[in-house]
């Protein structure tokens, strides 16, 4: 029927000459009526306006968005549910046709493994002999999971303006091992 569709997109990142493919999400959905889709499995966490589809490199008419914001959430994939309310509102007074996307969102997530890199202090080494100050890092693998996740996004649209704002609520697991200079 129609009304019932999986999806099981297949993400290859391309690092290290490698494409690492991987089943990234995979879930049901079920159309409820003409405005309402319920989805269940793992889906993507729509923190920011393109969350959903960021490593669907063809997606972008246009430059790719910065990671530098969308790797800022350690929580890209959700095991749970949610709910996708679509409504368009058409002659609004002073405002036109507008198109409303409500969905609330719960579950947890999977479980992350993630290398992160701190400044641990300053090479001065160099300097007397003309050198510059390098920075000391030190990295610490780190595993992230998020439990009793609850999530609402809403996106409003009237023509080339989208307006998306999203609140996520969560409890964040972190495992850590011990800092190690590199």
């Amino acid at each position: 029927a129609d009304d019932i569709r999986f999806s099981a997109p297949f993400v290859g990142t391309g690092l290290d000459d490698n494409f690492n493919v991987k089943g990234e999400w995979a879930y049901g959905a079920v159309k409820l009526n003409r405005n309402t889709t319920l989805r269940a499995g793992r889906i993507r966490l729509p923190t920011f306006i393109v969350s959903d589809f960021y490593e669907v490199g063809f997606a972008f008419p246009w430059v790719n968005p910065p990671p530098e914001i969308y790797f800022l959430s350690p929580l890209f994939n959700l095991d749970g549910v949610d709910l996708l309310i679509e409504s368009n509102l058409d002659n609004l007074p002073l405002v036109g046709d507008i198109n409303v996307l409500i969905q609330p969102i719960f579950g947890q997530s999977v479980k992350t493994d993630a290398k992160l890199q701190l400044p641990v202090g300053l090479d001065v080494s160099q300097v007397q002999s003309g050198g510059e100050i390098v920075p000391i890092f030190g990295a610490r693998n780190i595993t992230i999971q998020a439990e009793d996740v609850v999530a609402l996004n809403l996106s409003i649209q009237r023509q080339n303006l989208t307006l998306h704002l999203n609140y996520t609520e969560a409890l964040l697991l972190v495992d850590d091992a011990p800092l190690e200079r590199v």
